[in-house]
């Protein structure tokens, strides 16, 4: 049995490495890269479990991982479309369908926040 200290590290770890995935999957888009760290300091996890982080300080949001998409909203679409929005490679494909389908007008609400970040 993992003690709570190594699974906290783990996930740590984990996050450790959503910057450089997303700056990869987004290398030719890179307001996605900027948006991503606006939403969540390039973090999908949270610090004390396997859960999404969700950095809206509304309880009831479903915002959940890197891009913090809605699960409540996203959930359903994104599962038909084969991607499981709870995992980092998720929510990188399903950002980017969003992207495809309307460009940044899913995170208009952080757009103060990556218009300025270089």
């Amino acid at each position: 049995m993992l003690s709570l200290a190594l699974t906290t590290t783990t996930y740590a770890n984990q996050n450790a490495q959503v910057e450089q995935m997303v700056r990869a999957y987004f290398k030719d888009a890179p307001v996605m890269v900027k948006i991503a760290k606006c939403e969540s300091g390039f973090k999908h996890f949270d610090p004390n479990g396997p859960n999404g982080l969700n950095t809206n300080p509304d309880p009831r949001s479903s915002a959940s991982g890197v891009f913090q998409i809605l699960l409540k909203t996203h959930g359903p679409k994104a599962r038909r479309l084969g991607f499981d929005i709870t995992t980092v490679k998720g929510q990188l494909g399903y950002a980017r369908h969003l992207y495809k389908l309307g460009g940044t007008r899913d995170w208009k609400e952080s757009r103060p926040c990556w218009k300025r970040t270089t």
